[in-house]
């Protein structure tokens, strides 16, 4: 879905996937490729936990959206 939206708004964008255990993926793949901001979506499914370590140890900001 937010990949049709990307296209349909003509917004330059890159699809990629990463395997493995969510927080320690997201904060490797961050640190790697060193993004200027991450946005993580909240609906308090996972643990508000997890997001506030991922948020830590990532080297940009994090925005959280819930």
């Amino acid at each position: 879905m937010i990949k049709s939206w990307f296209e349909k708004a003509n917004f330059s964008h890159e699809l990629e996937i990463e395997r493995g255990e969510p927080g320690l993926t997201i904060v490797s793949y961050t640190n790697r490729l060193e993004f200027d901001l991450v946005v993580i979506g909240s609906r308090g499914l996972n643990s508000l936990q997890e997001i506030h370590k991922i948020a830590k140890k990532v080297y940009c900001p994090v925005k959280i959206i819930k």
